[in-house]
């Protein structure tokens, strides 16, 4: 799920057919709407909010179906990507009929998801979810990728590629510790003592030292128990605080709180 600026003339139309959901978050919503299509002649929309700007092209559409099918089939078949597909139907120097009714049919699927970006409180929220999932991601890769001041220290490209899955595998590593943990300490919580994770991303790195010299041959044992056991201890402490504070603000008075069983 992309920013606005992931967004180009032929994503919505090209993950269609393989049932991807493209759901962009759109900064730009009123720009956007312009790109509005319809079925219908315009005056059909006149008395409605949302109107589109212009027609589909559909007899384009049809007459270039045949040529748009060979391009989802070598999509599927992997022999061809979609940048390279951009690439060389945006090269021709005159109007290419399957581009543009590539482009067209494309419209169409944008549309939809206007709409239903525009009508949906629940889409909007979740494209906004999961693009901060991204974004948060992208962070914690920058911070281990960057860790020695953003310097390579390598020359050819395979040495680059190694540095950059180097960096995936420690993200990885990363969001499992801290998967693994918030699992652990979720598990024997009620519904409704799990509202203090609800904004711990899986990709927090501000725990995790990305500096100094690691020594991998240690015969120390490295307790992960231990360290969720003195989690839950905090976490029983927190919430055993927020008890008391709303007790107080309720009732206008102190009264002693509970640590949550499940923590105990």
């Amino acid at each position: 799920m992309p920013d606005t600026h992931g967004v180009n003339k032929i994503n919505f139309g090209i993950m269609y057919p393989f049932s991807y959901g493209f759901a962009p978050r759109f900064k730009d919503l009123k720009e956007r709407m312009k790109n509005l299509c319809g079925f219908r002649n315009l005056s059909h929309y006149k008395d409605m909010f949302f109107q589109p700007a212009d027609k589909v092209n559909t007899k384009l559409i049809k007459s270039q179906w045949d040529n748009i099918l060979r391009i989802f089939v070598s999509l599927a078949l992997k022999t061809t990507s979609q940048s390279t597909i951009v690439r060389k139907l945006s090269s021709y120097s005159r109007k290419n009929k399957t581009k543009d009714a590539l482009w067209e049919f494309n419209r169409i699927i944008m549309s939809i998801y206007l709409l239903e970006y525009i009508d949906s409180v629940e889409l909007r929220r979740n494209v906004h979810k999961a693009l901060n999932r991204g974004e948060t991601y992208h962070s914690l890769k920058s911070a281990i990728f960057s860790a020695d001041k953003g310097k390579f220290k390598v020359k050819t490209t395979l040495e680059q590629q190694i540095w950059s899955e180097c960096s995936r595998l420690l993200c990885s590593a990363v969001i499992y510790y801290n998967s693994y943990i918030l699992s652990e300490l979720m598990k024997d919580l009620p519904e409704n003592e799990r509202a203090v994770f609800g904004k711990i991303s899986p990709a927090a790195w501000n725990h995790i030292n990305t500096f100094g010299i690691y020594i991998f041959s240690c015969n120390d044992e490295f307790n992960i128990d231990e360290i969720i056991k003195s989690l839950r201890n905090e976490i029983g402490s927190t919430l055993k605080a927020r008890v008391d504070k709303n007790k107080t603000d309720s009732n206008g008075h102190s009264s002693k709180g509970q640590t949550p069983s499940s923590l105990q």
